[in-house]
């Protein structure tokens, strides 16, 4: 049986919205029934997830609970009104999750130079749909890892968790990222880098 939600729990996960509250505790908020259980599958850190009675009652919701009781995490029971202060979807699953950050460093992505490998830097991309898009189609192609620069948005803004659709937790992904820095680091570890400009010659798929 979920215990229920505290408003002391209630608060943080308001406040976890924040980028300066999930800089400063090293967590963020999963939302939806396939993130939520791609994060329980990963490698991940899920500190307690919570769901409401209509995902507890589901059939979905019955195995991913049981899934996440079995890895040891804390089930707490949300209702509908709660859900709807912390979720800023149209239409709420009825689960969110509260997940500790990866600390991925510059040093542990570059190392995969001895083999072939490819990592994607982004620059200045604030919008966070086009940033969980790039993320997915990482996850698809198999890139090792995904690097941002300053200026892009927080990798683990809540628009930006969504849209990844869970590919956030199979790609490694770092912000923040000094790019000039990372790609200079990068030429030295053996990496090839290239620049993708619209008034580009050459096609992508000819390089």
């Amino acid at each position: 049986m979920a215990v229920p939600l505290t408003k002391a729990k209630l608060r943080e996960l308001r406040d976890l919205a924040r980028k300066n509250h999930r800089e400063s505790t090293g967590r963020f908020v999963v939302d939806g029934l396939r993130s939520v259980r791609e994060a329980i599958d990963s490698s991940f850190r899920v500190i307690e997830l919570f769901a409401t009675q209509d995902l507890e009652n589901s059939a979905a919701g019955q195995a991913l609970l049981a899934e996440a009781r079995k890895r040891s995490v804390i089930v707490a029971h949300i209702t509908a009104r709660e859900m709807e202060q912390i979720s800023d979807t149209v239409t709420a699953q009825g689960v969110l999750a509260m997940v500790e950050w990866r600390q991925w460093s510059v040093a542990h992505l570059l190392a995969t130079a001895a083999r072939a490998s490819l990592i994607v830097a982004l620059d200045a991309v604030a919008d966070p749909g086009n940033v969980g898009s790039i993320i997915r189609t990482c996850d698809w192609f198999g890139a090792q890892a995904l690097v941002l620069g300053r200026n892009s948005v927080d990798v683990h803004n809540p628009k930006v968790v969504r849209s990844t659709m869970g590919s956030l937790f199979h790609v490694p992904v770092l912000g923040g990222v000094d790019l000039p820095e990372f790609l200079g680091q990068a030429k030295e570890q053996g990496y090839t880098v290239y620049a993708a400009a619209a008034d580009g010659d050459a096609i992508a798929d000819q390089v």
